[in-house]
């Protein structure tokens, strides 16, 4: 299992450690998403931030490590985020929107942790995959109880809850393979365009945020 991040310092700033595995973690993302977590090694990783490959050792203990500290971050990070967000939000359309926003801010601006939490989702083993899982299975069943609402609210007997919460997750965890920053649109638009895909179907032609 990962080392973890050292305590503040008694001024209440992060301490090097922590940052420096913050920026460990940056890089190791950056070529894991691009090479591959089998071809990219810690020698790469290493060689890439200019650091020796002893050092790297010393924050974390293997590749394996990396990879498991670069997902469940992302996820911890994703789950937490999102729940400050909805605290105190009744209304499901609201929380399913604040959801899909979520999802597609976060993961817009951290796009090597989105793409090796879609590759490499059944790489780790053991318990790294199980601290994980927890974590996903956290966020799917906020997602469930949010489709589960609007199921309610809307009275449609014949949907499928499981299945359409699936599929709003097969919509937002593709976006990695397409977009473009320098070419798509804001994450407000992208999200928008998601949720009104996903609520109301391609004939609605409302396409303004639920307030």
């Amino acid at each position: 299992m990962p080392l973890m991040p050292k305590q503040r310092n008694e001024a209440g700033t992060p301490n090097k450690a922590k940052v420096k595995q913050a920026e460990i973690l940056a890089y190791s993302a950056k070529v894991i998403a691009e090479e591959g977590y089998e071809k990219a090694s810690i020698r790469k990783i290493a060689s890439a931030m200019n650091m020796s490959v002893s050092a790297l050792y010393y924050y974390f203990a293997s590749k394996e490590d990396l990879l498991f500290s670069i997902q469940y971050h992302a996820f911890d990070d994703l789950v937490s985020t999102l729940e400050v967000r909805l605290t105190g939000e009744k209304d499901a359309e609201r929380r399913l929107y604040l959801l899909i926003e979520n999802h597609v801010e976060f993961f817009l601006s951290r796009l090597s942790e989105f793409t090796i939490c879609s590759h490499e989702i059944n790489t780790l083993k053991g318990a790294a995959y199980d601290k994980v899982f927890e974590r996903r299975r956290r966020y799917y069943d906020i997602a469930l109880d949010i489709v589960r609402e609007i199921k309610a609210k809307k009275k449609n007997s014949a949907l499928q809850v499981p299945l359409a919460t699936l599929n709003l997750f097969g919509m937002l965890n593709w976006i990695y393979m397409w977009y473009d920053p320098d070419k798509d649109r804001s994450f407000r638009v992208l999200a928008r365009e998601i949720y009104h895909l996903f609520l109301n179907g391609i004939k609605s032609k409302d396409r303004s945020s639920p307030m």
